[in-house]
């Protein structure tokens, strides 16, 4: 298992999005990686997306060290880490074009997938808006300095997917005022109309950044997801 935490490509939550997910995968009794990745770059794809390429190809051609089978793994993130994960499975930058096993499954925590919908909030808002500036940073991040709709098109994940996008998973909350869960929606009818195989747990409270999510409605979703990949 691969674990990408988030952090708007700003920072990263290495702790709750990172090493309590993986602490929790080994005491599941599975090799977890937690996957670090350069940030605070404009813009900083897609080359947090070559640390992700490069970090499998690392895993896969070591995999006797690491005592794993090869090809045989899950990739997983929150927030940006999501955004990064999803990556993996696109037609542009994922798997296919870098010559590198299909994920046999996917995790997406409060997932950032859609740009557009960034974009069109970001444009909504008036100047001076403190909720304008917060999006722009992240996009300034995605896009460039200079970002626009166009340098921001390759990296809106719902345009670039097809049918032989790995199954996945999907977890977020209602009330997520940071990453609006929408974008979770969109990726589960985005799945539901290519057919791929895929689970979408919503829950009521919780807000982002939840991690495993101990204590709400959505507690259990990491077992959930696992179980979900070692079906056939």
């Amino acid at each position: 298992m691969i674990v990408i935490p988030g952090g708007a490509f700003n920072r990263q939550w290495g702790f709750i999005e990172g090493q309590a997910i993986a602490s929790r995968l080994n005491n599941m009794g599975y090799t977890a990686f937690v996957l670090y990745y350069r940030v605070k770059q404009e813009p900083v794809l897609p080359l947090a997306i070559l640390d992700m390429v490069n970090a499998i190809k690392d895993i896969e051609m070591n995999h006797k060290s690491y005592n794993i089978i090869p090809g045989e793994y899950m990739i997983g993130g929150f927030s940006a880490g999501a955004t990064l994960a999803g990556e993996i499975g696109c037609e542009n930058f994922g798997y296919k074009v870098n010559g590198i096993p299909k994920p046999q499954a996917i995790f997406l925590g409060y997932t950032a997938v859609s740009m557009k919908e960034f974009y069109g909030i970001y444009s909504s808002l008036p100047d001076g808006h403190p909720g304008r500036e917060s999006i722009a940073a992240f996009l300034r991040r995605v896009g460039g300095p200079c970002f626009t709709e166009e340098t921001l098109a390759p990296f809106d994940l719902p345009s670039h997917i097809g049918s032989d996008f790995p199954k996945t998973y999907i977890v977020a909350n209602e009330d997520d005022g940071t990453v609006p869960v929408s974008n979770s929606r969109l990726m589960d009818r985005c799945l539901t109309g290519l057919n791929v195989p895929h689970i979408t747990k919503i829950g009521t409270r919780g807000g982002h950044s939840f991690g495993l999510g101990n204590g709400l409605p959505v507690e259990g979703w990491l077992e959930e997801a696992v179980k979900f990949w070692r079906e056939s």
